[in-house]
């Protein structure tokens, strides 16, 4: 997958357009409209980039919040095997293994 927008066009500079009249009869010339074209083709890229990053950004949410669920049941069956609370806050030192309350200050 792409991360960045590929075929940046050049700026055109106001000193570029024509200096003749021209009226609603005059054709706009080829070179502008292979550049709309070219425009239009990087736009539709970078919008089919964005949906990408979008899916995939979905995917990561979905699969983080499997994570969470599984470890909140997991401190579910902690805490209630302890006789606390499901809703006890509580931590777990990496260390010794044991379980201790977190003391919230009143709000």
């Amino acid at each position: 997958m792409e991360t960045e927008p590929q075929g940046t066009l050049p700026v055109v500079e106001e000193s570029e357009a024509t200096e003749k009249a021209v009226t609603m009869d005059t054709p706009v010339p080829p070179e502008t409209l292979e550049r709309l074209r070219e425009m239009e083709m990087t736009r539709s890229r970078i919008g089919h980039q964005l949906i990408d990053l979008e899916n995939e950004r979905i995917s990561l949410i979905a699969g983080a919040r499997r994570i969470d669920d599984e470890r909140n049941k997991l401190f579910h069956v902690l805490l209630m095997e302890r006789g606390l609370p499901p809703n006890t806050a509580a931590q777990i030192d990496p260390e010794t293994g044991l379980l201790s309350q977190i003391t919230r200050p009143p709000v």
